[in-house]
């Protein structure tokens, strides 16, 4: 599960951008709340991730080897899920 989990909290922001562009041509006022929305999906899904980092004894890790040759590889530890939390968390203020 926290493999995928972490591939929502990349993805999901980018999502929500595209969301957020698209209702804010319509209405600004909706754009706000979709923005706020995302955040706050996003600080729930890192608080999730931090439980599942404190549960688990060594940090979970994922990555695509195939990607321009040298891969990309995606880690969490306890500060980097916790800087991630505190991050989501300012963006919804």
């Amino acid at each position: 599960m926290g493999n995928i989990l972490i591939w929502l909290l990349l993805c999901f922001p980018l999502c929500g951008a595209l969301i957020s562009y698209l209702t804010g041509r319509k209405n600004k006022k909706i754009r706000d709340y979709v923005v706020m929305a995302v955040s706050l999906l996003e600080a729930v899904g890192a608080g999730v991730l931090l439980f599942l980092e404190v549960s688990a004894s060594e940090g979970m890790s994922t990555g695509v080897e195939q990607l321009s040759g040298l891969g990309i590889h995606f880690m969490t530890d306890g500060f980097r899920v916790t800087y991630l939390l505190i991050s989501c968390l300012l963006w919804f203020a």
